[in-house]
């Protein structure tokens, strides 16, 4: 996480004052990073659950959501 007084901030608006194609791109760039991590967490999230209720089946003998 990027906090207002990270140096990187003050490098992103002085790039941004000096070059703004290069620095939206560039943030563009980041967001997808970002998505796909994102992305990426929500498949190991659904992994887990997958097991999780792999482990219920095992250990009570039924599967999925019994409320």
């Amino acid at each position: 996480m990027i906090c207002p007084n990270d140096p990187r901030v003050a490098t992103f608006l002085r790039d941004l004052d000096t070059d703004p194609l290069q620095t939206a791109i560039a943030l563009l760039d980041a967001l997808r990073v970002a998505h796909a991590r994102i992305d990426n967490l929500e498949q190991q999230v659904a992994c887990q659950a997958r097991m999780i209720d792999a482990y219920h089946a095992l250990a009570f003998g039924q599967t999925g959501d019994q409320s």
